[in-house]
């Protein structure tokens, strides 16, 4: 028997009994190698010091755990946004939608651009300027360039619709 064979031989003794006659084998080798003596030690040391630490471990109650756990779902979902308690947010929903309706009317009152008096704003409608072009088929297209800003509007349809 060489060192490989003595050595699967060594672990498989570990899981199960070996058949006696490579148990005998085995232990002849075992008597003239050094180094599979020093194998076979070295696992049965090591499975001592891991059953020795397995059996040290506290197992926790499981019944325990889960009632744990289970408080802790509970207290989340009953928390609201931004981590508050859903009790302390309910007299606010009744102010959503109007609060939300004016910081929309806010946003574009005061993020709007171009504030100008109305006779201002429609003499800037009037400087654009409409430009026609062809385009094949029976789709039709209109360019409009605003003379002061540049801009560049395309309103085109064509008169086959698309799946989309």
């Amino acid at each position: 028997m060489n060192c490989t064979r003595a050595q699967t031989s060594i672990c498989a003794a570990r899981d199960a009994a070996l058949p006696p006659a490579e148990a005998a084998e085995l232990s002849a080798h075992l008597n003239g190698c050094a180094e599979c003596r020093a194998f076979k030690t070295t696992l049965e040391n090591g499975l001592a010091r891991w059953r020795a630490e397995t059996a040290a471990v506290a197992v926790p109650d499981a019944e325990l755990e889960w009632r744990a756990v289970r408080r802790r779902i509970q207290a989340e979902s009953q928390r609201g946004a931004f981590g508050l308690p859903e009790a302390w947010l309910r007299p606010l929903r009744w102010a959503a939608l109007p609060l939300g309706a004016a910081a929309a009317a806010a946003v574009v009152f005061f993020a709007s651009p171009d504030r100008k008096p109305a006779a201002e704003r429609s003499a800037d409608v009037a400087s654009a300027q409409p430009v026609t072009v062809e385009v094949p088929g029976d789709a039709s297209a209109m360019v409009m360039v605003d003379d002061r800003s540049g801009w560049v509007f395309v309103v085109a349809s064509d008169p086959r619709p698309r799946d989309l």
